[in-house]
């Protein structure tokens, strides 16, 4: 559902987004600075996994028919 300037995304689903955003960048920013084990390397993949799924979900919204 969009507001009177055309935008799609509603308050509470903006500050989710947010918040998965920023818990994947700060993994994948300590998995950088661990990346030469394999936690590292396995933060960096978890960061961007969720990165991933909020696209994912971000466009199953967009599409969903109400």
């Amino acid at each position: 559902q969009q507001d009177e300037r055309g935008c799609c995304m509603q308050g509470e689903v903006f500050w989710i987004t947010i918040g998965f955003f920023t818990v994947s960048l700060l993994l994948i920013c300590i998995g950088w600075g661990k990346v030469e084990g394999r936690v590292g390397v396995a933060l960096i993949w978890l960061g961007a996994l969720i990165m991933l799924g909020l696209i994912f979900v971000h466009i199953w919204l967009g599409v969903a028919i109400e």
